[in-house]
């Protein structure tokens, strides 16, 4: 229950709009990057603006992963950085929204605005409306933590293991290894000499042309950003994306798993947001990047799915039994 004040409830409809906005920016940059994926006529959204060395992008490979095409791999961590902000803000709206939810204080108090300013820490790769919308939405939910508080009701914790909930742990750790590294090194190539990235082009001849040219997109609406420096930033929350659907379902797997089972209210809507995009991971893996974060994050998604169907402690053999009356 929010505190019954004006001031309270005013930044509880404010931060929940500001997830509408999160979701809404997540949307809008996975459909553009859909379109760029299937155009015949050559990107029309995230490519240079010297269309001149999109060939040469399609011909060479990551820096440091020779295995994945430049260009294929851009594309997947655009969908990748796209599904990580969908999902944060589906989730922090899910909870948010629901009383029923009030167990769950590390988001509002901690996970929400910390989430929100990593993003804007990174988002100073791409051009400035997205900069500063997130940037924005992360000083509303700083001010939510710091404003509305919610009072939990009283709630027996359930510290059972079974295989369930063992598989969900390993399954977040499959998706959480992948990523988790990509996002080390992304982070590592935030702080390199552009010539240095080891996600950049494995052609250095391309490192100095892109570095001078701008997105499509970004030039489009008149706020400039260097392609080289959006692809450091894509990278980067590619990772931190899978990260985050991976990482918050293990938190809530070990701290909250009372909360995920069927009989509690609300608990539908937390599994759709976290299922929904942690498997469409597999697929980007497998179309853009190479066998390894594929095989990982496949193994993952079935583990998943197991834990989904048994995390009311019922045998896999019986999840799909339905009671007859």
């Amino acid at each position: 229950i929010h505190r019954n004040t004006m001031i309270s409830r005013l930044v509880h409809k404010l931060s929940c709009v500001c997830c509408i906005v999160i979701m809404l920016l997540g949307a809008a940059h996975s459909i553009h990057t859909l379109i760029d994926v299937i155009s015949n006529s050559g990107p029309h959204f995230f490519g240079p603006t010297d269309s001149t060395l999109l060939r040469s992008m399609q011909k060479t490979t990551l820096a440091g992963v020779p295995d994945v095409n430049f260009w294929n791999g851009f594309l997947g961590f655009n969908l990748t950085h796209s599904l990580g902000l969908l999902f944060f803000g589906q989730f922090t709206f899910a909870v948010f929204t629901n009383p029923q939810h009030a167990q769950f204080k590390w988001v509002t108090r901690y996970y929400a605005w910390i989430v929100a300013a990593l993003y804007t820490w990174i988002f100073q790769h791409f051009f400035l409306l997205p900069l500063v919308v997130m940037g924005f939405c992360a000083a509303v939910l700083l001010l939510r933590a710091c404003v509305v508080h919610t009072r939990p009701k009283p709630t027996t914790r359930d510290n059972s293991w079974h295989r369930a909930r063992y598989a969900l742990v390993i399954g977040c750790i499959c998706f959480m290894f992948p990523s988790g590294a990509h996002f080390v090194i992304g982070v590592n190539d935030h702080f390199s000499l552009p010539g240095e990235c080891h996600f950049g082009p494995a052609d250095s001849t391309l490192v100095a042309p892109l570095a001078l040219a701008g997105v499509q997109t970004a030039h489009d609406t008149g706020f400039q950003s260097s392609w080289l420096s959006a692809n450091v930033g894509f990278n980067i929350t590619h990772g931190l994306g899978v990260l985050l659907i991976s990482g918050t379902l293990l938190l809530l797997v070990v701290f909250n798993w009372e909360e995920l089972q069927p009989s509690k209210k609300g608990s539908g809507r937390l599994w759709l947001c976290v299922l929904l995009n942690a498997w469409c991971v597999p697929f980007v893996a497998y179309k853009f990047f190479f066998w390894v974060p594929a095989l990982f994050t496949a193994v993952g998604s079935v583990l998943l799915l197991y834990g989904f169907l048994c995390r009311g402690g019922v045998p896999l053999s019986h999840a799909f039994r339905f009671k007859m009356t």
